[in-house]
């Protein structure tokens, strides 16, 4: 076995796993920052390094576990608006994760419902934006329902890398029997 068989495996088997940390770091991330909550440095780095790495390595083992399939290109699209999106600009990573999403649920190596939870969640979390105050685009305080949507828009993308992990995981213990 060949030292990129043994990176390929590795990526497989831990992309379930940093998907749904990831998503998580990607919810305190968010909210932070959509509410310019002030935290110590050291705690902020940690949180916005965290989300870019984990939440990243999972997108692009989701993709590559997609290749080149037909509608691939889209995933790939996605995955680099979301890494770009991480350091300068919400909105990015919102339509990255619909574009995501979309090529989750059209390729079909991954299974479709997490893929279109994905977008759905990602389009209101980026409709949430655009509702909301925060990220430095003004002094009010981010109003009850522009926190609903985005909360629920968060949760629905965690859902979907959890939902991701769940089935990947049984499909590999499914495939081990």
């Amino acid at each position: 076995m060949g030292m990129t068989d043994r990176v390929v495996g590795f990526v497989r088997r831990t992309t379930p796993y940093l998907g749904l940390v990831g998503g998580l770091l990607f919810f305190a991330y968010w909210f932070v920052r959509a509410r310019e909550v002030a935290l110590p440095t050291g705690v902020g780095a940690l949180l916005d390094v965290g989300t870019v790495v984990l939440l990243g390595t999972a997108v692009l083992g989701y993709q590559l576990a997609q290749g080149l399939e037909p509608g691939a290109w889209v995933g790939w699209a996605g995955v680099a608006a979301v890494l770009e999106g991480l350091v300068s600009s919400p909105p990015t990573v919102c339509l990255g994760l619909v574009l995501l999403g979309v090529s989750i649920a059209r390729c079909g190596v991954h299974p479709r419902v997490p893929g279109i939870i994905m977008s759905v969640s990602a389009l209101a979390l980026f409709l949430s934006y655009f509702m909301s105050a925060g990220f430095g685009r003004g002094y009010a305080e981010v109003g009850l329902l522009a926190k609903g949507v985005m909360g629920l828009a968060l949760i629905g993308v965690v859902a979907s890398l959890a939902d991701l992990l769940v089935i990947e995981r049984g499909a590999a213990q499914h495939a081990k029997a």
